[in-house]
C-alpha cells in the first residue's frame, strides 16, 4: 500500500520577517516490477499510481515544490 509523507525543505526568507516554508510530497511503496537490464543490472520500476506528471501536478496544486515517487521504501527520519 503505497504511502504519503511530507519532506520539510530549508525556509527562505522572503522579506525581512516573512519566511516560506517549502516542502514536497513524498509517495513510495507504490507498486513495482523488478526489470533486469542485460548487463544483470537490476532496477524496480513502478507499475501502478500516478505518473511523475500527475504526481508534479497534485503536488504544485497543494502548494508543494516538488513530487518524489518511488518502489521502495523512502525514510525521511
Amino acid at each position: 500500500m503505497a504511502r504519503i509523507q511530507i519532506l520539510e525543505l530549508p525556509s527562505t526568507e522572503i522579506s525581512p520577517g516573512v519566511y516560506n516554508s517549502p516542502f514536497s510530497i513524498i509517495i513510495d511503496h507504490l507498486d513495482s516490477e523488478e526489470m533486469c537490464t542485460s548487463t544483470g543490472v537490476v532496477f524496480r520500476t513502478v507499475t501502478s499510481g500516478p505518473t511523475q506528471a500527475q504526481a508534479d501536478q497534485i503536488a504544485r496544486d497543494m502548494g508543494a515544490v516538488s513530487a518524489i515517487l518511488s518502489a521502495g521504501t523512502l525514510d525521511l527520519a
